[in-house]
């Protein structure tokens, strides 16, 4: 509909990169805080468990992935700003 954004972020499946879906036309800085609130939201998983689709039906490289990599990434990201 009219006015709708939807701003998606997701990491290839090759693992050396983001893709970036924008439907709309968000401006610069809403995609930036976009951005930075995913990378927050990161922060806050406590274990691994909780992410989701992190099984062998939804994910091929589900055993290679770390919470503390990916949390040490979410940090650096965000002490940029």
């Amino acid at each position: 509909g009219n006015g709708v954004e939807i701003i998606d972020i997701s990491p290839m499946g090759c693992r050396t990169g983001f893709y970036m879906s924008l439907i709309g036309t968000p401006d610069e800085q809403r995609v930036a805080d976009a951005w930075k609130a995913a990378m927050e939201d990161v922060l806050k998983v406590q274990d691994q468990n909780q992410i989701p689709e992190l099984n062998v039906y939804q994910c091929g490289t589900y055993q290679m992935h770390s919470l503390q990599e990916a949390q040490d990434i979410a940090r650096s990201i965000l002490e940029r700003d």
